[in-house]
């Protein structure tokens, strides 16, 4: 995706991979199973394919991912923004908020987590110091 420059070259790329190619990796799966007795009955609906992506997005961990989604969405005129295409741009850019959402969340915790061993070792936070004036 990264080499590509347009916009809705991007777009095409995305709703590609999301449409079909995650299909395709489904039907693969569970190929020779008789879990599911046709290829309706693994139709991927919007929930899961939101989970899917948000695998996805964190296995291939790949920053780049994150500026072309922005700037894709950046650059797109209000005709594009209203097309089907767009609704796979914004699973991803959903999936991506949710990973940083959560990443940032964590690193509060840990923050949080360090706070309260210093209160138990004796130590003081500086923060906490200035703030009260103790």
């Amino acid at each position: 995706m990264r080499w590509e420059q347009s916009p809705l070259a991007k777009i095409d790329i995305i709703y590609k991979a999301l449409k079909f190619k995650v299909a395709d990796e489904v039907d693969i799966f569970w190929e020779g199973s008789n879990r599911f007795n046709s290829a309706k009955e693994r139709n991927i609906d919007i929930d899961n394919l939101q989970g899917i992506t948000i695998y996805l997005v964190w296995a291939i961990q790949n920053p780049t991912i994150l500026v072309d989604c922005f700037l894709t969405t950046e650059f797109l005129s209000r005709g594009t923004k209203l097309s089907t295409r767009t609704l796979f741009l914004d699973v991803l850019k959903a999936s991506i908020d949710f990973l940083l959402d959560m990443t940032l969340s964590e690193e509060q915790l840990l923050g949080s987590i360090s706070e309260n061993e210093g209160e138990t070792t004796g130590q003081t936070d500086s923060r906490y110091t200035i703030a009260t004036g103790s």
